[in-house]
């Protein structure tokens, strides 16, 4: 973890407490700005983008999306998920995103990105709007109950 250049996901990732899975290659954690209840960050450990990750990398990326997409449903009671991957430095709505289950598009403009960090945000997605951030900081779980919910 680290590199030349510190960021927010760097520094995110040195927080144990918050540490809601680890592998070889990823930390799973509660977003920092989290667009819906039960939102998640997949985090490299190593700080690179996703160009330089490895074949065994964006496997594991892969696998761990799928697995807590389905965690996130059962756990929160989510419609679906929305699996999200940026890579480059392109502006925040600028996302590709596949839907691993019956998802919803919505953006959330204007938040900064880090994606020369590889990193895949897991949103749950819900009928009831009011789950939904649209930039708010307050009225959202505690990212500590989501790491009990979630551990």
């Amino acid at each position: 973890m680290g590199g030349e250049k510190e960021c927010s996901l760097c520094k995110r990732h040195s927080n144990k407490d918050l540490i809601i899975y680890e592998d070889a290659f990823y930390a799973v954690m509660p977003a920092e700005r989290p667009a819906s209840d039960g939102h998640v960050t997949i985090i490299l450990k190593r700080h690179a983008p996703m160009d330089e990750a490895s074949t065994e990398e964006l496997y594991d990326a892969a696998k761990l999306s799928k697995r807590f997409s389905l965690m996130l449903r059962k756990a929160f009671s989510a419609e679906g998920a929305k699996v999200m991957i940026e890579n480059g430095n392109s502006p925040p709505n600028n996302v590709f995103s596949f839907y691993v289950i019956k998802g919803f598009d919505f953006d959330v403009p204007g938040l900064p990105t880090e994606s020369e960090h590889f990193h895949v945000d897991i949103v749950p997605c819900y009928s009831d709007v009011r789950k939904y951030n649209y930039g708010r900081v307050e009225g959202f779980q505690d990212p500590f109950d989501v790491v009990k919910m979630l551990r």
